[in-house]
C-alpha cells in the first residue's frame, strides 16, 4: 500500500463479527481483492465490513476505489473467468483474480458481488 502511495480509509464495526469460513481460502480471496484495488486504485481505497443482519449472521466485506474518468467496468461480468475491464488492458494481469475470488467464496457458501456507486466501484464478499 505504501510502495503505491496508496491512502486506505477503514471502516469497521466497533464489535467483533465471526465469519465462519476456511483461513487459508479467506486469506487468498482477501490476497486477490487487495490485489485488485493495488492495480485499479489512485490516491485511496475503501475497505468496508459491515453488518447486514443484526444477528451477526450475515455481513459484506468490501473494497471501494474511484473509477478513473472514460474507465468502463462491467460489473456483470468482473467475476468471468477472464474479464478484464478496458483500462486493464495494458496490465500484464491474466484477469483470473476476481474469478479465484468467486469460485473460493462459492465453497464457503458466501457470494461476490460487484456495483458501481457514482464514480466508484465497490468488489466484496456476503458471508
Amino acid at each position: 500500500i505504501k510502495n503505491c502511495n496508496l491512502q486506505p480509509v477503514i471502516h469497521i464495526p466497533d464489535k467483533s463479527i465471526m465469519i465462519d469460513g476456511n483461513e487459508d481460502l479467506l486469506l487468498r480471496m482477501l490476497g486477490n481483492l487487495l490485489t485488485n484495488v493495488l492495480r485499479y486504485a489512485k490516491e485511496s481505497f475503501e475497505i468496508s465490513l459491515v453488518e447486514i443482519e443484526k444477528d451477526g449472521r450475515v455481513c459484506e466485506l468490501s473494497f471501494k476505489n474511484v473509477l478513473m474518468p472514460g474507465q468502463d467496468v462491467d460489473e456483470t461480468r468482473i467475476f468471468d473467468r477472464t474479464y478484464r475491464g478496458e483500462e486493464a488492458r495494458s496490465n500484464q494481469g491474466t484477469g483470473l483474480g476476481l474469478y479465484i475470488v468467486k469460485l473460493l467464496a462459492m465453497k464457503q457458501e458466501a457470494e461476490v458481488f460487484a456495483r458501481k456507486e457514482e464514480s466508484s466501484l465497490r468488489i466484496g464478499i456476503r458471508f
